[in-house]
């Protein structure tokens, strides 16, 4: 990322380094990435994910209502998102309690 900040691969890169981040349990860090491609214009292609992990980021750190927030505006923006069946059960369980 700092080697080529014009890279037209930018976007794809900052979701990767927020998976990586994630997967390292350093969710906040992955935030950061994954608020960065929800950020741009051409983060488009990747935002489905980026809004889904960030919202797996909330919860896991304990910002249950930014998670909430987060898993309502998937369901807004992806209606027919590849992570719509988990979005909507983690709602349906977030109501539940």
């Amino acid at each position: 990322l700092g080697s080529y900040p014009a890279s037209e691969r930018r976007t794809e890169i900052r979701l990767f380094k927020g998976h990586v981040l994630r997967s390292q349990g350093r969710c906040q860090e992955a935030l950061t990435e994954y608020d960065a491609v929800l950020g741009k214009p051409a983060g488009g292609a990747w935002a489905d994910d980026a809004l889904f992990f960030a919202a797996l980021c909330q919860s896991k750190l304990g910002d249950s209502v930014s998670a909430r927030q987060k898993l309502t505006s998937y369901l807004q923006r992806f209606p027919s998102g590849k992570h719509r069946a988990k979005v909507q059960s983690a709602l349906m369980a977030r109501e539940a309690r």
